[in-house]
């Protein structure tokens, strides 16, 4: 692997972890506000609940990754051009 090849990956793997996280929760808080009156009162435990919050959390990944890699990508090539 070239020098440059891995300058630019360091520079975007970090930057996309970050977003993703952040999408991903943004998203999967907005999808779980449908649902919260069906939810809450409910007596659900902690496991049931997290299944829920996974589930719903693998349902927004397509539509996370993309915004991701966008978002990555820009603040990646901003900070190579900044150096």
């Amino acid at each position: 692997m070239k020098k440059i090849d891995k300058l630019v990956l360091d520079a975007f793997l970090g930057p996309f972890l970050i977003t993703f996280l952040v999408v991903v929760f943004i998203l999967l808080n907005i999808n779980m506000l449908k649902y919260f009156d069906d939810i809450i009162g409910k007596g659900l435990d902690a496991v049931v609940l997290g299944q829920l919050f996974f589930y719903f959390a693998i349902f927004t990944v397509p539509t996370a990754m993309p915004l991701a890699v966008l978002l990555s990508s820009l603040f990646a090539f901003g900070n190579l051009g900044e150096h």
